[in-house]
Formats: structure tokens, C-alpha cells, sequence
């Protein structure tokens, strides 16, 4: 007998999610949260949906386990600055997740001249994620002493 897999789906963000998601972020993203002076992982989640051109919830096993979006660049607002914070919790499907994720980067490429982030050095789920979706590395950065690298998807 086979069981389906759970779907992962997407939804608005609503404040519930948004304080399950940060009461369990992952270590990594609470790490990259750190590095660059952030402690109350709640309030930058709920800073970053509010800032966001688009943001939305990830849920899978019937839990919020992802908050995304993308923001534009304060500086210059052709250039887009896509984001994922998540529990870390590993999707039902990675295949799916990777198809939602590209769809999400599809949907924002035609609204920038490019779309750019920084991953910690010691996070590589969020490395693999970036390369996956076809974003290129860049520069290397330190930030509050801490090593980021660049990625850049020119659209």
C-alpha cells in the first residue's frame, strides 16, 4: 500500500504562523539572524512581512514551517531581495518545495533587473537553496565579523 505524501501549500501571512515559525526557527537561520545583530527573531520576521513587496507561509505536516517573500532594495528599487526564514523542519517533498521556490523566484524575476542575497558561511541548506534556484555566487562579505557569501540571478 502507498501513502501520499503530504503537500506542502502556501498561504498568507497571519500573525499565529509567523510566531510558531520564529518560536522554532532553525539554528542556522537563527545563526544568520545573529551575525548581523538580530536577537528577536519574532520581531525580524514580522518586520520582513510587513516590508515585503510579496511574503507568504509555507506549511507542511499541518504546521507553518516557512515564512517568504521578497523585498525590494532599499538603495534601488530594480533590484529585488528575495528571503526564506524556516524551522529547518525538511519538506514532505523536496522535489515539490524546490518547484514552489522556483515558481516564487519566476513570479518575482519579472518585477527587478535582479534579485540578490547573502547566505552565512555556516549555513549550507540556504547555499544549496540559492544555487538550486539558479542564483550565482558573488562577493564575499563580513559583517559584524561574521562570513557571508553574495548570490546574484540576473533576470
Amino acid at each position: 500500500m502507498t501513502q501520499a505524501t503530504p503537500s506542502i501549500t502556501i498561504h498568507m501571512p497571519d500573525p499565529d504562523s509567523l510566531r510558531k515559525i520564529a518560536d522554532n526557527l532553525s539554528e542556522a537561520d537563527r545563526a544568520d539572524l545573529e551575525a548581523v545583530g538580530h536577537t528577536d527573531a519574532h520581531k525580524v520576521i514580522t518586520e520582513a512581512v510587513a516590508g515585503a513587496r510579496e511574503a507568504y507561509i509555507a506549511r507542511w505536516n499541518g504546521e507553518p514551517q516557512a515564512v517568504f517573500g521578497v523585498t525590494d532594495y532599499v538603495h534601488d528599487h530594480h533590484h529585488g531581495i528575495p528571503w526564506l526564514l524556516s524551522t529547518g523542519s525538511t519538506p514532505p517533498s523536496t522535489r515539490e518545495f524546490l518547484k514552489l521556490a522556483r515558481c516564487a523566484v519566476a513570479g518575482w524575476s519579472p518585477m527587478y533587473l535582479s534579485l540578490c542575497n547573502v547566505a552565512g558561511a555556516q549555513h549550507p541548506t540556504a547555499h544549496a537553496l540559492l544555487k538550486a534556484l539558479g542564483f550565482h555566487l558573488g562577493a564575499e562579505h563580513q559583517l559584524n565579523g561574521h562570513n557571508f557569501t553574495e548570490y546574484a540571478r540576473h533576470v
